[in-house]
């Protein structure tokens, strides 16, 4: 069984990050602040619509976000298990 993973914030580096993992055949749950960047990893991973998603949905995820300190209070604010 493949353990659930999520990534959080697909710019610059994030984007080809997730690629990769993508490439390696993980399914991911991911996340951007501005969706169009996303769009690509429609056909074999899930985009979220909200951080709180990504990670109620995963087991990992990865963080890569320029504005962490809002993300952060958002996961922060909610009880995740």
């Amino acid at each position: 069984m493949k353990e659930k993973t999520g990534f959080i914030g697909l710019g610059n580096m994030g984007h080809p990050m997730a690629k990769n993992l993508e490439k390696a055949g993980i399914t991911l749950s991911v996340y951007n602040r501005t969706p169009e960047k996303a769009e690509d990893f429609k056909e074999k991973s899930v985009v979220c619509d909200t951080v709180e998603d990504v990670v109620k949905k995963q087991r990992y995820y990865f963080h890569h976000a320029y504005e962490r300190c809002r993300s952060e209070r958002r996961l922060s604010e909610n009880s995740f298990t």
